[in-house]
């Protein structure tokens, strides 16, 4: 659910401290966010 490249994710993670989650579905990358 975390890692779903949908719009609830994005603006959930917008929402919360987590930026790099942002990018990382952004991106729709498999790799973790961290390693961004």
């Amino acid at each position: 659910m975390l890692f779903q490249p949908s719009k609830t994710t994005i603006s959930l993670t917008e929402t919360s401290k987590e930026p790099k989650l942002v990018r990382y579905t952004c991106n729709r990358r498999p790799k973790v966010p961290e390693t961004i």
